[in-house]
Order: C-alpha cells, then sequence, then structure tokens
C-alpha cells in the first residue's frame, strides 16, 4: 500500500480561507446548489464503485452457409 504524505499545513489554512471567502460571496440558494451537486457527485462515485459491471452483449451468431 502506498504512503500518503503528510499535507501541508500552510497550503491547509489557505485553502479552507479560500473556501470560507467562496461560501461568504455566495448566496444561500448558490451555496446549497454546489453543496447538492457535491454530495450527487460523491453518491454517483459509491454506486459506480458498488455496482457490478453489466455483462458484455451476446456476440451475433453467424448461421453457417451450407454447402450443397
Amino acid at each position: 500500500m502506498a504512503k500518503i504524505p503528510e499535507k501541508n499545513p500552510a497550503a491547509v489554512s489557505l485553502g479552507r480561507a479560500g473556501g470560507l471567502k467562496r461560501a461568504k460571496s455566495l448566496s444561500k440558494a448558490e451555496r446549497s446548489a454546489s453543496a447538492r451537486a457535491a454530495a450527487k457527485a460523491r453518491w454517483d462515485a459509491e454506486k459506480a464503485k458498488a455496482e457490478p459491471a453489466a455483462p458484455p452483449a451476446p456476440a451475433a451468431k453467424k448461421k453457417a452457409a451450407k454447402k450443397a
């Protein structure tokens, strides 16, 4: 299993600050729509992992030509 590098604390705080500023600049409806889209993306990704792949379509059978 690959080792996950630790996050840079300065980068984390800058990212959080940017996210908070963005949240303040959006209206309540825009924040709600953004959160809804993010949740849908997470659920869709989880469903895609959980659902088994569809079976392959059956191959078309060719009729053998009879020789007389």
